[in-house]
């Protein structure tokens, strides 16, 4: 039987819903289309990793003042956030099937907006990376004997994108986008007690002492809340208001309309076509995805820490002890699986907390019609094996 390799991910699907852990970690398939939330929480992983890129020698960046260390450290901000910008052009540039223009701009402006609110909330918290892409893959301890698993049959991997000092600890940086409220007491943090991730983060770090001494494994969880709120019509009194100050948010635009026999056929908001809605007397408009960002700015401004969280999660020595324990079984459960080809499916995860990217697969061709030698479903890619793996 191939090795097995235990991560955060391959433990959270079989938890899930086995099939789902067949068909991703056996089969080795995954949707060509990412989901909303995994297309925007990667876009917001992007972001850093294209603002923290060496810029390199030679590049033209324009200072005000060469002289002036303030005014030379903000070009070198200036020109790191235009890669973001640019980053975000190309990765926004073709609408996908199912997405309007203006859902995908105002996508493409949720995640600007809220990485420049997060840079100026953040501007005098600045953490220092000791080490960035940290690979690791460690032994699997037998709970009950006290030795670790032969490695030829199953080890304990993952990757840490970031190694800070927080708080003058040594921490694994780990970046997060949700939905859910983050606020002190939230039903998020709580749940982080269970969490897989960092419990093997906290592991990894106790197998590294040589390389990150006095390390005590927390997570430095840096959380993200995604705004739920879009383009809205505006009310007939703002939508007059704007009409004559072209000011909204307290951000100025230039608005220019298209007038045929009379009747407004089209508006301009700095050069955005505005959707227009007739109303009883006169019309409005929808907001562009300028002034959408004008506005979601002056909402996350106003509170940025309902949007904008860090916390270190910890685990004590009892809850690794525990969690190796847990490690095991799960593993033990892997490979009985494997071993019998037989997994079962748990409807209850289909739509909860998500939906499933093999809703398609289970309930059309049927997940028993995969396998890890025939072609993925329409719609589905192979994902690349590890060395050791051809399947699990």
């Amino acid at each position: 039987m191939p090795q097995i390799r235990l991560n955060a991910t391959s433990i959270g699907d079989l938890k899930a819903c086995p099939q789902k852990f067949r068909l991703k970690h056996v089969c080795h398939i995954a949707s060509v289309e990412d989901a909303d939330s995994l297309r925007t929480g990667g876009n917001w992983h992007k972001c850093f990793e294209v603002y923290a890129q060496k810029i390199p020698d030679g590049s033209a960046i324009l200072c005000d003042d060469p002289e002036d260390l303030d005014s030379t450290i903000q070009a070198f901000k200036d020109f790191r956030m235009a890669r973001v910008v640019d980053y975000l052009n190309t990765a926004y540039s073709k609408i996908p099937s199912g997405k309007t223009p203006l859902d995908w701009a105002a996508e493409r402006a949720i995640l600007l907006t809220s990485f420049c609110v997060y840079q100026a909330y953040y501007a005098e918290q600045q953490l220092e990376v000791v080490a960035t892409e940290q690979k690791f893959e460690i032994p699997l301890m037998h709970p009950r004997i006290g030795m670790p698993v032969n490695p030829k049959l199953a080890v304990v991997t993952g990757r840490m994108d970031s190694i800070v000092k927080f708080n003058s600890n040594l921490c694994v940086l780990e970046r997060k986008s949700t939905s859910s409220d983050i606020s002190e007491g939230a039903e998020y943090w709580n749940l982080l007690r269970k969490n897989e991730q960092v419990s093997i983060y906290a592991l990894a770090l106790r197998n590294m002492q040589e390389q990150f001494p006095g390390s005590q494994g927390n997570t430095l969880y840096d959380v993200w809340r995604k705004p739920q709120i879009e383009p809205k019509l505006l009310s007939e009194a703002d939508c007059k208001k704007f009409w004559q100050t072209h000011q909204y948010c307290g951000q100025e635009f230039t608005v220019e309309d298209s007038v045929k026999d009379g009747v407004q056929i089209a508006i301009f908001v700095n050069k955005e076509s505005a959707e227009i809605k007739p109303l009883a007397k006169g019309l409005t408009i929808r907001e562009t995805s300028g002034m959408f960002a004008a506005r979601l700015q002056e909402t996350m401004t106003a509170d940025p820490a309902k949007y904008f969280q860090r916390r270190e999660i910890a685990r004590t020595e009892q809850e690794i002890r525990e969690f190796e324990k847990e490690l095991f079984s799960v593993y033990t459960a892997m490979r009985i699986f494997g071993e019998e080809s037989c997994y079962f499916s748990n409807p209850h995860s289909c739509k909860s907390p998500y939906p499933c990217e093999f809703i398609g697969v289970c309930y059309g061709v049927g997940a028993e019609s995969v396998t890890a030698d025939s072609e993925p479903p329409a719609g589905f890619r192979r994902l690349p094996l590890h060395p050791s793996q051809t399947g699990v």
